[in-house]
């Protein structure tokens, strides 16, 4: 579906989510997702496409939402309930 506005309207689409319901949806390729990824000085954008470790799951089965999603997981995530406690 956004392949098909982006060729009809000649504008970019760009969605962001976490949604594996979205991924999981054959239409998407792997050359439509970026990826990114927490890191200690700030976020990095990757192409999915040139993950290694993401196209070795895919060969193995995996779908793209099982493949991308657990590389988006910041380290240490399950400490931010810390901070809304100490309000």
């Amino acid at each position: 579906m956004f392949g098909r506005l982006q060729a009809r309207r000649g504008r970019q689409v760009w969605l962001s989510s976490h949604s594996s319901e979205l991924l999981e949806d054959e239409g998407i390729g792997l050359d439509e997702v970026f990826v990114l990824i927490p890191a200690a000085e700030g976020t990095e954008v990757r192409p999915a496409a040139d993950l290694h470790e993401v196209r070795q799951l895919l060969d193995s089965g995996f779908n793209l939402a099982d493949a991308v999603l657990p590389r988006t997981r910041p380290e240490n995530v399950e400490q931010l309930q810390f901070f809304a406690d100490a309000r």
